[in-house]
């Protein structure tokens, strides 16, 4: 996508000239087909597995979430574990492609991790 910097004078009709952000994350559909638009591997998300649902928040209230600006996104090493949380937070402008705060907190969630359970087993044989 291309990158245009924010026009002030556009903010309070963002819609009146649409060049002022013309941005795309990172994958646009280019003939139906999934395209990545970032080389590199460019972080965009920051994962961190939060025992309690009070530690996903940031360090400055009493979390363990990172805070601050250009930073290296953290990204959890281990997988979700039951009755733990996994927090996502995506920076929306990401770093090398024009201006960015680097914090890694424009959109956030939470996500509770499952509780995997058997309800019923069944015998499956494959046959070559």
């Amino acid at each position: 996508g291309t990158l245009i910097p924010n026009n002030p004078g556009d903010w309070a009709n963002p819609w009146a000239n649409n060049l002022s952000y013309n941005y795309y994350s990172d994958t646009t559909l280019t003939a139906g087909v999934p395209t990545h638009n970032f080389t590199n591997a460019v972080p965009i998300l920051e994962t961190v597995i939060c025992d309690t649902l009070s530690q996903c928040k940031a360090k400055g209230k009493g979390g363990i979430i990172p805070e601050g600006k250009n930073r290296t996104p953290q990204q959890a090493t281990k997988a979700c574990e039951p009755g733990k949380f996994m927090y996502f937070g995506w920076e929306d402008r990401p770093p090398g492609y024009g201006w960015t705060d680097g914090d890694y907190d424009d959109i956030r969630v939470i996500v509770e991790c499952p509780k995997v359970s058997t309800s019923t087993t069944t015998v499956v044989r494959l046959i070559e």
